[in-house]
């Protein structure tokens, strides 16, 4: 891990940690991502939903600017970070309380321009059609399990790892 990243990472899990509520959202392999995250973050006692529709009936009464606290997490999954639907969703949440984070393959995407923070994991990626992306999920897995170990160990430090 870069530090850079690093410390993405270590910022990212006092947010969770205080968060009441967190947010996943993909699609297609990366819908799998958000519901994977989502049960990770549920097995720990975090209060969490995924969606693998970009439609957000559960974030339309969030029209408040963003502030000093942080009350709600969205994790947007997104492995070219250009998928139009998961773009639409970042750029509403944008003038939102609630807090983005993007997880991509590459740095600069345009969803990793909208969100407060981005995670990006540079991994070839292997779309053959609009329906075929052979890209490796691996990558999303581990940032997925380093954050719930993290939260874990956060919450339960004397636990052996």
């Amino acid at each position: 891990m870069n530090v850079a990243f690093r410390k993405n990472i270590e910022q990212l899990i006092d947010i969770l940690d205080q968060a009441s509520f967190i947010h996943c959202l993909g699609s297609g392999a990366s819908g799998i991502m958000a519901q994977y995250a989502q049960q990770r973050f549920s097995s720990l006692g975090y209060r969490s939903i995924s969606s693998l529709a970009a439609f957000l009936p559960y974030v339309s009464t969030k029209q408040e600017q963003k502030g000093d606290t942080i009350d709600e997490v969205c994790l947007l999954f997104s492995i070219s970070g250009e998928t139009p639907d998961i773009v639409h969703v970042a750029n509403y949440l944008k003038n939102t309380a609630i807090y983005t984070v993007s997880i991509t393959n590459k740095e600069a995407n345009r969803l990793a321009a909208l969100c407060d923070v981005s995670l990006s994991y540079d991994a070839p990626s292997n779309r053959h059609s609009h329906s075929v992306d052979m890209s490796s999920q691996l990558s999303a897995v581990y940032i997925i399990e380093t954050l719930a170990k993290k939260l874990y160990l956060k919450n339960y430090p004397l636990s052996s790892e």
